[in-house]
């Protein structure tokens, strides 16, 4: 998402549109801190929604299962057939 903020901001300021629209280089850069603004409530907002969703799907479960065998041979005698 931070990515996405960064090439719009970037987009915003080398649009030759943009800059031929506005010659007052103050307004230009007062919708610039705004649309920065806008942008960066926006991602937090996402940010959390997007965060809540993608762990919705993963759930972490397990159990513990234990088993202990043991074979005592007293005096025995191995027959192979």
């Amino acid at each position: 998402m931070k990515k996405f903020i960064a090439i719009c901001a970037t987009a915003l300021l080398l649009s030759p549109v943009a800059l031929r629209a506005e010659t007052d280089t103050a307004e230009l850069q007062l919708k610039l801190d705004q649309m920065t603004k806008e942008l960066s409530e926006i991602s937090k907002r996402l940010d959390v929604t997007e965060k809540h969703t993608a762990t919705d799907r993963i759930q972490f479960t397990g159990d513990l299962r234990v088993k202990a065998d043991t074979l005592h041979y007293k005096d025995v005698t191995w027959n192979p057939g």
